[in-house]
């Protein structure tokens, strides 16, 4: 029997694009975030005009930092993982624990995704908008809570082939070397 290889996946660079782009969106909110916090504070205290805008509008950047960060942080091996047990397991048995963690984390998000897929769609059908003076429509900033989460979702599923094919970077296994 054939087993598959991930370098055969020819989806696996359009997962990585997607997740960079992903990772790109949220950088460059955390930059944007910066500037606009640091124009509220000029403008409070040196002009005495504070704005009215700012503190929302970071509210949701941080939104998009969060959850468009979620699978860049899987692919580089970023999110907290604790090992204490994990560690005294032989190198097939840690395999497999990590496999089958990723699988289950996959359902989750899944779950997750679906979920806050459905209040996006609740919160657009029924015109629901944010009680502040900028009267934000809040499906545009909860609709990056499901767009992270997919992207998780596509990084999970590469990670999942990777480790069947035993093809997982180093750099992101948090496995021993099986051999």
């Amino acid at each position: 029997m054939k087993r598959f290889n991930v370098s055969k996946f020819r989806n696996s660079s359009i997962i990585e694009s997607v997740t960079k782009f992903s990772a790109y969106m949220a950088s460059s909110f955390v930059l944007i975030m910066v500037l606009l916090i640091s124009y509220d504070v000029i403008a409070r205290y040196i002009f005495n005009a504070p704005t009215i805008w700012a503190d929302e509008i970071s509210g949701y950047l941080l939104v998009g930092i969060v959850f468009l960060g979620l699978g860049y942080g899987l692919e580089t091996g970023a999110h907290i993982s604790v090992d204490l047990i994990i560690d005294m397991l032989s190198p097939k048995k840690h395999h497999s624990v990590h496999l089958a963690t990723d699988i289950l984390t996959l359902l989750i998000v899944i779950m997750f995704t679906w979920e806050s897929f459905v209040v996006v769609l609740r919160s657009y059908n029924e015109g629901k908008i944010a009680l502040s003076l900028l009267l934000t429509p809040l499906y545009l900033p909860q609709l990056l809570i499901p767009i992270g989460f997919a992207v998780l979702c596509l990084q999970l599923i590469l990670e999942i082939f990777q480790l069947l094919t035993n093809k997982l970077p180093m750099s992101k296994n948090r496995h021993k070397e099986i051999k």
